[in-house]
């Protein structure tokens, strides 16, 4: 009989099993890690620095919600607001996954 090839490690060695609080932490640190690398790499390289991209957002927001109907907040407003973060990125840096992704607020906006 064959062994087992690991999808993960892609051999046949055996995996160390890890108890739940080293499993936890384990994925949290791979999670983490993968953060990092996108947020001081690629969205970095696209949006620029944070302190200045969420600014710029603030701003779009702060217009919005001084213009908006009184009121407490609903799911239309959210879809709006996430409309005007692509836009604020879209002002930035161009690509059309924002587009995509503004689309898809305004259609959610429209049906709520």
């Amino acid at each position: 009989m064959k062994p087992e090839i690991d999808v993960v490690t892609g051999t046949d060695e055996p995996v160390p099993v890890l108890n739940p609080a080293d499993e936890l932490r384990q994925r949290a640190s791979d999670l983490f890690e993968e953060v990092m690398e996108t947020i001081c790499g690629p969205r970095l390289d696209t949006y620029g620095p944070p302190q200045e991209s969420f600014q710029q957002i603030a701003e779009f927001w702060e217009a919005y919600l001084k213009r908006r109907q009184p009121g407490p907040l609903q799911g239309r407003d959210v879809a709006n607001m996430m409309q005007l973060m692509k836009i604020s990125r879209n002002a930035v840096n161009r690509y059309r996954d924002n587009t995509v992704d503004q689309i898809g607020y305004a259609v959610i906006e429209g049906v709520l």
